[in-house]
Parts: C-alpha cells; structure tokens; sequence
C-alpha cells in the first residue's frame, strides 16, 4: 500500500511513493550508505525513515530536546519551546526512537553534549538558515542515486511515507500514527486523543513496528563533526 498525503482535503499535486523492501535495502545497505562521512550522511536518512519526520525537522534537532525516560525509552520532543515550528497544533509531539538505534543515538547524544554542542546534527551549522537542506541533497542527489532508487515519486519524502506504511502494516492504531507524525486527527481514519499518548507506551508500539531492514550501527570519526556555519541565520 502506498500512501500519499493530503493537503487540505486534497490530494497533493506532488505524488510520493514510499521505499519497498528492495528499496531501503538499496539505500542502507549500499555502498554509497555505509561510506558516509558527516554524522548527518548517517542519522539524516536513518531518523527521517524511523521518526517520521520532515526533513525540515531533522536537521534542526537541539540536544535538550533529546531525552530518555526512566524506563529508558529514548525519544524527541518536537515542542515550540525547542525551536520546533509545528505546522498545525498536532505538530507539538513527542516521538519515540526505535531500539535498533536508540542506542546509536543516545551514545551520541552524550558525546556531542560532552562536547558542548547544541544540536544533534553537524548539518545546522553547515546551513543554519535551512539546516535540512544538507540532508535533502545528500539524499536526492546523492544516496537514491547511487542506490538506484530515486524517480520523480521517490525522494527524501518517502521516508516519511514510508513510516506510515509499516505503522500501518504492523496494525498501529491510526489514531496513534496521526499523532506520531503531527497529522490532523482522524488523517489516517484512526482516534485521536486529546492527550499526548504515555511516551513509554509508545515507545512498546513502535518497537513492535517491523521496519523491513537492519540499520548498520553508527561507526562514529572525529572527523564527522564540521562546526563552522556556513549559511548564517540572518538573526545570527
């Protein structure tokens, strides 16, 4: 099943099909994957597929919005007091991460704080006026490519597509897709509460969710982490 997001009731002019099987195993377990060189290369595409997300808010990340419950689930808070701009009301949320990595993160979480970093991805300082733009381009111009899987329906954006996809194939309630991925309620025909969902209890769905692929572990180099900017916020 592919799934295709609505704006505004309709259906939206850009068609995006999420990646099959074949498909993310061209993307994570290629070569043009596994010889990333920035932290972005690796936890862009990785946290885009897992999360959810938009692109727009991957690259922003700030460490204090990265946390980990007492019963250890690591997950992100997308709230405006982090610097998150929801695009409707359901966009504040929090989202858990998936074991397969959540140890991979919170390692580097704990590094990049150690180091006194602000932001979980190096691409923010590569360009703080758009900082997912280093992750869309490693990924459109540069991963598909060389996996062989990019077309005009499959881009960065199927990621997200995609999260929805194997939700909805592991039976997750749609109710609690929607409020995963910031959707209005009822967007994928399912309940929605008015309160945000126990982050632990998510955190149980979301380890159930069969994401098709082995994600490689994050080999970390101390060359990974680039901290000159070099597009400056205009408030900078």
């Amino acid at each position: 099943m592919q799934i295709n997001e609505r704006k505004g009731g309709r259906r939206n002019k850009k068609v995006r099909l999420a990646f099959n099987k074949e498909d993310l195993q061209a993307i994570f377990e290629g070569p043009a994957f596994l010889k990333y060189q920035f932290d972005y290369q690796y936890w862009g595409p990785v946290l885009s597929y897992v999360l959810g997300t938009r692109v727009s808010e991957i690259g922003p990340i700030p460490l204090v919005a990265i946390k980990r419950s007492e019963r250890g689930t690591v997950y992100i808070e997308f709230f405006e007091e982090h610097g998150f701009a929801a695009k409707t009301e359901w966009g504040e949320r929090r989202v858990p991460i998936h074991h397969s990595v959540a140890g991979d993160l919170w390692s580097t979480v704990q590094r990049r704080r150690a180091k006194g970093e602000k932001y979980l991805l190096s691409s923010m300082y590569d360009d703080q006026v758009d900082p997912g733009r280093p992750i869309s381009r490693y990924v459109n111009d540069r991963l598909l490519k060389r996996a062989g899987v990019k077309t005009k329906q499959k881009v960065e954006h199927s990621f997200r597509h995609g999260f929805i996809n194997v939700c909805k194939n592991s039976r997750v309630d749609g109710g609690i897709i929607d409020e995963l991925v910031g959707h209005t309620p009822n967007s994928t025909k399912g309940e929605h509460y008015e309160e945000l969902t126990d982050i632990d209890v998510l955190g149980e769905i979301i380890d159930k969710v069969d994401f098709l692929i082995f994600f490689p572990p994050y080999n970390y180099r101390p060359n990974m982490d680039r901290s000159r900017p070099r597009r400056k916020r205009r408030d900078a």
